[in-house]
C-alpha cells in the first residue's frame, strides 16, 4: 500500500486518482453467530479476530492500494486498523446494517476524490495481497467488477467508481444478482470474475468445516 497525500477539505488522506479498499467488519461480539453450534462465544470472537487480521494484512501488503478504510462498530477492530496504518470509519451503535455502512464509506471516499474502491468482505480466510492486486488489475474503466462466493449467489468483493451512485447490496440474499440489477440502474457495465481465494468465505458451518483443512490450528479454533 503506497503513501497517501491530503486533499484540502477532506478528513480522509486521499487524493484524486487513488484506489482504496473498504473493509466492513461486525463487532466481535456479533461476528460468526451462524457458527454458534460449532463454537462458543470466545472461539467465535477469536476466529473473527483472525479473519479480520488476514483481510487487513492482504490489503496492507497490496501494492495496488493507496489506502484502506475499515468500517466497524468495534473499538478493538478499529485499534487493529490503526496499528496497520488503516483508517477506521466508526459505526458507534453497530446497527447501521452492512449495505448502509458500506454505502456511507463509499460516499466518503467519492467525496475525497478516490477514483476506485474495492469493497472486500471480512471473512475470507484464504485471501492474500496477490489476490487483491490481481483482482484490481482486472478492473477495466467504467464497470462494476464482481467476485462471487462459492455458490455464485453472494458477493465477496466488488470494484467500482465511488462516484457512480451505485447502492451496494452486500449481505442480502442473492446479492450478486442484486448488484447486477443495481449496475443497470446507474448505467455501469458488469463483469463477474471468479477468484477461488476470494470466493471461499467463512459464513456458515459448511465453510467452517472446510476451513479446518486449510488453516493451521492457531487460526482455526478446535
Amino acid at each position: 500500500m503506497s503513501a497517501t497525500c491530503s486533499r484540502p477539505g477532506s478528513w480522509l488522506p486521499a487524493a484524486p486518482g487513488q484506489t482504496w479498499a473498504l473493509l466492513p467488519f461486525k463487532t466481535l461480539q456479533r461476528a460468526k453467530s451462524r457458527l454458534s453450534d460449532e463454537l462458543d462465544c470466545q472461539q467465535r470472537q477469536a476466529l473473527a479476530r483472525a479473519l479480520c487480521a488476514r483481510v487487513m494484512e492482504a490489503c496492507q501488503r497490496s501494492s495496488a492500494l493507496d489506502g484502506v478504510l475499515v468500517a466497524t462498530g468495534s473499538d478493538e477492530i478499529a485499534r487493529m486498523a490503526r496499528r496497520r496504518g488503516q483508517l477506521p470509519l466508526p459505526d458507534p451503535a453497530g446497527r447501521a446494517g452492512l449495505p448502509a455502512i458500506v454505502d456511507r464509506g463509499v460516499a466518503l471516499l467519492g467525496e475525497a476524490g478516490v477514483s476506485r474502491v474495492l469493497v472486500l468482505m471480512g471473512d475470507l480466510p484464504r485471501v492474500s495481497a496477490r489476490d487483491v492486486t490481481e483482482l484490481l488489475a482486472q478492473h477495466q474503466g467504467d464497470e462494476l467488477l464482481l467476485t462471487p462466493d462459492l455458490d455464485r449467489r453472494g458477493t465477496n468483493a466488488m470494484v467500482f467508481a465511488p462516484q457512480s451512485g451505485l447502492r451496494t447490496q452486500l449481505g442480502r440474499p442473492g446479492s450478486l444478482a442484486l448488484h447486477r440489477a443495481e449496475a443497470r440502474r446507474v448505467g455501469l457495465r458488469t463483469r463477474v470474475v471468479v477468484q477461488p481465494a476470494i470466493a471461499f468465505d467463512l459464513d456458515d458451518a459448511r465453510g467452517y468445516r472446510r476451513l479446518h483443512t486449510l488453516l493451521p490450528p492457531h487460526i482455526c479454533p478446535p
